[in-house]
C-alpha cells in the first residue's frame, strides 16, 4: 500500500482523536450580543458566550475573540490572551488556516507559561501539535504532544494523557516508524484495562475505537495480516457496541484493504462496498474515508482485470475533486497513475491524453498550495522580524537604563566566573578520582561479569539456563551492537518471548532488558576506548552508532549513568594517559 495513501488514514484518525478537545460542547442556542458588550461583560460571561458561537457561528465567534483578545493585551490580562488566542487557532484551524492557527496557539502558550493553569497549557500544547502534524512538521509535532502528555502525566488528567499518547503513536506511523506506533498504541490499550483509567475509557470511547483502528493499520504495515484482520474484527464489535458508525466504515474499509494485501480480491471488495455504505448512511460522512475506499476497491478491480469498473469509481473520486475542491493531496497522483494505467491496457489513446492532461493539472495545483505554503511561512517570519526590530528601537531608548543594568550584571557575571572556577576545579578533581577508579577497576569488574555468567550457569531451571547461555552467546555474537537489538528482537533470537525474557533478567540478573543491554554497550565502548587508539578519534556520535544507538545524547546519559563520567572527558583522559 502506498505510504501516500496511508497517510491519509492517519490523518483521519488524528483528526477523530483532537476533535475530542475541539468539540466536546454541546450545541446550544447562543443570544447575539453588541461587540462592544465583549470590553464590558466580566471574562467568565464572555468565555461562556465564545464557548457557546464556537459551535454555532465561527464567523462570530471570530468576531468576538478578536475583541476580547484586544481587552486582554490593553488589560495585559494574560488568562484572558490565552482564552481569545486558543479559540481563534480553533477557528482557523476549521478554516484550514494552519500558519494563522499556528501563530495564535503559540501566543496562547506564551500567555499561559505567565499563569498558573496546566490543563490550559495541555491543550494549547495538543492543538499546536495537531497544526503541526497538518503542516507536516512532524518532529514539532512530537515535542509538542511530548510536552502536553508531561503536563498531563504530573497532573493525572488520565483523558488527555491518553489523547497525547495516541497522537505520538499516529505521528510515529505517519513518519513510517510502524513498530514503535504499534508499542505506543498497545500501551494505550493496556492502560485503558486498568481501574485508573476506567473513567477515560468511558468517556472517550471513540479514541478507544481510533486506537484500535490504528494498531490494525500498523500490523498491516509490518506484514502481520492475521493479526490485522482480528484486531479489525475486535474494533467492529467495539463499534457495534457503542454505535460508533463512522468508525466503523474505517474498520471495514481497512479490514478490505488487509484482504487486498492478501490478494483476497472479492473479499476485500466486500468488505469495502460495506464500508463505503455504512460511512454514506451517516449525516455528514468522512468523505476522505470514502475517497480512500473507492480507490482500493479500484485497486481490486484492476486486479481482477475489470477495468470499467475500477474506472467508474476512479472518475467518481475525480469528479468529487472537480466539484469541490476536495483534497488535493498526495493519494490523488496516485489514483490518476491507476487510471492512466487502465486507460493504456484498453488502448484508449484519447482517454489517455485526457487524463495525463488532468493529472498534470492536479501536480500544478499541488505545486502552488506548496508554494503558497512557503509564501505564507515567509510573510509570517518578516512580520516577526518587524516585530524584532520594534524591540530593538525600544531598547535603544532604554540605553541609560540598560547601562545600569549591564553593570550590575557585569559585577554578578564576575562573582559567578570566580564561583564557577572554584566549581571546575573541584569537579575536575572529582573527575579525575573517578577515572583514576574507574580504569583500575575495570579488569575487576570484567572478571566479575565472567564469574556472574559461571554461576548462572548452576541454575537448576533448564529453560531459565537455556535463556542464559543464548543470551551470552548473542552477546558473543555482538548483536547487542545493533540498532535493531530490542527486549522483543532479542527474545525472538533465542527461540523466547518478550515477557520470560524480561522476567529471567529481572529474576537472575536483577536487571531490565535495558539496564542488561546499556551494560553490555558500555562495557564494550570502555574496552574498544582503551584497546583502539583510532577509535578514540571517533565523534560522540560516531561511537553512539557504533554501539547501536540512534541518538548520541541517549548514549552521553546511558554512559554517565554507568561510570559517573562524561565519555568525552573519558576519552581525553585514555588520550592524555594511555598506560591508564
Amino acid at each position: 500500500m502506498s505510504q501516500k495513501v496511508l497517510s491519509v488514514f492517519f490523518y483521519i484518525l488524528f483528526l477523530l482523536c483532537n476533535l475530542v478537545i475541539i468539540a466536546q460542547d454541546k450545541d446550544v442556542i447562543v443570544e447575539t450580543i453588541d461587540v462592544d458588550k465583549i470590553y464590558k461583560l466580566p471574562v467568565k460571561e464572555v468565555k461562556s458566550l465564545i464557548s457557546n458561537t464556537f459551535n454555532t457561528d465561527k464567523d462570530l465567534c471570530l468576531e468576538y475573540c478578536t475583541h476580547f483578545l484586544k481587552r486582554g493585551i490593553n488589560q495585559k490580562n494574560y488568562t484572558i490572551q490565552q482564552y481569545a488566542n486558543k479559540y481563534l487557532s480553533y477557528i482557523n484551524y476549521y478554516q484550514s488556516k494552519y500558519e494563522k492557527a499556528l501563530v495564535h496557539t503559540n501566543a496562547a502558550i506564551s500567555a499561559g507559561i505567565k499563569i498558573p493553569d496546566s490543563l490550559g497549557m495541555v491543550d494549547n500544547y495538543i492543538l499546536r501539535g495537531g497544526i503541526q502534524f497538518r503542516l507536516s512538521y512532524y518532529s514539532a509535532a512530537l515535542e509538542s504532544y511530548i510536552k502536553a502528555e508531561e503536563i498531563a502525566v504530573a497532573k493525572s488528567l488520565k483523558s488527555k494523557e491518553l489523547i497525547c499518547e495516541a497522537n505520538i503513536g499516529f505521528i510515529k506511523a505517519e513518519m513510517q516508524r510502524y513498530s514503535h506506533a504499534l508499542d505506543s498504541f498497545e500501551s494505550i490499550l493496556s492502560k485503558l484495562e486498568k481501574e485508573d483509567y476506567k473513567e477515560a475509557k468511558e468517556q472517550f470511547t471513540h479514541i478507544y475505537a481510533s486506537v484500535i483502528l490504528s494498531k490494525g493499520l500498523c500490523l498491516r504495515e509490518l506484514g502481520r495480516l492475521d493479526e490485522a484482520l482480528a484486531t479489525n474484527q475486535q474494533g467492529i464489535a467495539l463499534a457495534n457496541t457503542h454505535n460508533l458508525n463512522g468508525i466503523k466504515g474505517n474498520f471495514y474499509i481497512n479490514t478490505g484493504n488487509t484482504f487486498y494485501q492478501k490478494k483476497e480480491y472479492y473479499n476485500a471488495l466486500g468488505h469495502l462496498n460495506e464500508g463505503i455504505k455504512i460511512l454514506e448512511s451517516i449525516e455528514s460522512p468522512n468523505l476522505s474515508s470514502i475517497f480512500l475506499a473507492r480507490f482500493y476497491s479500484a485497486q481490486c478491480f484492476f486486479e481482477l482485470e475489470r477495468y470499467q469498473e475500477a474506472l467508474d469509481l476512479l472518475s467518481k473520486n475525480f469528479n468529487v475533486v472537480k466539484e469541490n475542491d476536495f483534497q488535493k493531496t498526495d493519494q490523488l497522483d496516485k489514483m490518476y497513475e491507476l487510471a492512466i494505467q487502465i486507460a493504456e491496457k484498453r488502448k484508449d489513446k484519447d482517454l489517455i491524453i485526457s487524463l495525463n492532461k488532468e493529472y498534470r493539472n492536479v501536480l500544478h495545483a499541488m505545486s502552488n498550495d506548496q508554494l503558497k505554503a512557503r509564501d505564507a511561512i515567509y510573510d509570517r517570519d518578516i512580520s516577526n522580524l518587524k516585530i524584532d526590530n520594534k524591540r530593538l528601537e525600544n531598547q535603544y531608548d532604554q540605553k541609560k537604563f540598560i547601562t545600569t543594568v549591564s553593570i550590575g550584571i557585569a559585577i554578578m557575571l564576575l562573582l559567578l566566573l570566580v564561583i564557577g572556577g572554584f566549581m571546575f576545579k573541584m569537579k575536575s578533581r572529582k573527575n579525575e578520582k573517578l577515572f583514576r577508579e574507574l580504569t583500575q577497576n575495570f579488569e575487576e569488574k570484567r572478571i566479575e561479569i565472567k564469574q556472574k555468567s559461571k554461576k548462572q550457569k548452576h541454575i537448576k531451571d533448564e529453560k531459565v539456563n537455556s535463556i542464559l547461555e543464548k543470551l551470552e552467546n548473542l552477546q558473543d555474537s555482538s548483536f547487542f551492537l545493533s540498532k535493531e537489538c530490542n527486549l522483543y528482537t532479542t527474545a525472538k533470537k533465542i527461540n523466547t518471548n518478550t515477557s520470560y525474557l524480561s522476567k529471567t533478567l529481572n529474576k537472575y540478573k536483577k536487571q531490565s532488558f535495558n539496564q542488561y543491554l546499556n551494560e553490555l554497550r558500555v562495557h564494550h565502548v570502555m574496552l574498544k576506548l582503551q584497546d583502539d587508539i583510532k577509535f578514540r578519534s571517533y565523534t560522540i556520535e560516531a561511537i553512539a552508532r557504533e554501539v547501536g544507538y540512534k541518538s548520541s545524547n541517549t548514549f552521553v546519559k546511558v554512559f554517565k549513568d554507568k561510570t559517573n563520567l562524561n565519555p568525552s572527558y573519558y576519552i581525553k583522559r585514555l588520550n592524555k594517559n594511555p598506560g591508564s
